[in-house]
């Protein structure tokens, strides 16, 4: 079975209501229609040499976001197929459609025959087969209810208040500035784990490395994760690039235990004796404050 074929069963089992096992839903499961964490704080605490960035995919806004700060290289890569189908039409889609159409698109509707039609020309043609049979096989209510994770209980709220205001690129005028300078920006997007990519990637090239909460499901310990960073990830960064390497709730959550990696609390303790740095971030329309793990890599002696 060809990759696409094997993508399109798998949307539909999930469109469908149908259960996943654990391993399809990694490689197939659920996506976020916009991020949870608040870029536009915690970028403007970082240093600003972005030029070239490595992003596990997630929703798609954090690396998006960077390219305002100056990215001109990104990579970014997610072991969910689903997500890297949704990050190449929010690509396409800044292309094709004006801010409006943009935000009706992605935090109204999703499922817009009129934008669609925009953005297919800014496509690929895998991706644009994936989304054109998702979008001609299915409700717009089913797929925002089977294919995304929920948001808030009241989503249009959330969208509209909060998403908007933790993302840069989402300020109308910053929308028509990305337009012009997505253009310029070499992307390579990869269907990869990181772990998978970063064996690929063995030299020091990145200014950025943002691997948002993979943390929270490798499943490994404390001490794994760190093994991994410091034979894995730590490697790739140029001298003085940054590693944004956790992302934490500390409202109501400080001392959730969180797997094998312990509670939030535990987890920030370790990696502050790892020297990493803590970014305190306040997201003031829910309240929330959250804590950023990163890492600035020196420069060696000699």
């Amino acid at each position: 079975m060809n990759q696409l074929k094997k993508d399109l069963e798998m949307v539909s089992t999930l469109l469908d209501g149908k259960k996943l096992t654990i391993d399809e839903k990694k490689y197939h499961g659920k996506i976020y229609l916009a991020q949870t964490e608040n870029s536009k704080k915690l970028y403007r605490d970082l240093s600003e040499n972005w030029t070239n960035s490595l992003f596990i995919g997630g929703s798609g806004d954090q690396p998006i976001n960077s390219i305002l700060y100056g990215c001109k290289n990104l990579i970014i890569t997610d072991i969910n197929h689903n997500a890297i189908y949704f990050i190449l039409l929010k690509i396409a889609a800044i292309q094709a459609l004006d801010y409006e159409e943009f935000l009706s698109f992605f935090l109204i509707h999703f499922h817009a025959n009129n934008e669609f039609k925009k953005i297919k020309d800014f496509l690929d043609k895998r991706t644009y087969y994936f989304w054109k049979t998702v979008f001609t096989s299915y409700k717009e209510s089913i797929i925002r209810e089977q294919l995304f994770f929920e948001l808030d209980g009241n989503s249009n709220r959330y969208m509209e208040r909060i998403v908007i205001n933790k993302n840069p690129y989402l300020n109308e005028n910053s929308y028509r500035k990305l337009k012009e300078e997505i253009k310029k920006v070499n992307i390579e997007v990869n269907f990869l784990n990181i772990q998978d990519l970063s064996k690929k990637l063995k030299i020091n090239f990145f200014d950025k490395i943002y691997l948002s909460n993979i943390i929270l499901s490798m499943g490994l310990t404390l001490e794994e994760y760190w093994e991994f960073l410091q034979q894995d990830i730590i490697p790739l960064l140029n001298d003085y690039g940054e590693l944004m390497a956790g992302y934490f709730n500390l409202t109501g959550y400080e001392y959730a235990n969180l797997s094998n990696l312990g509670t939030t609390d535990e987890i920030i303790y370790f990696f502050k004796q790892k020297d990493f740095k803590q970014h305190l971030i306040f997201d003031d329309e829910i309240r929330q404050l959250n804590s950023a793990l990163v890492y600035q890599k020196t420069k060696k002696k000699g």
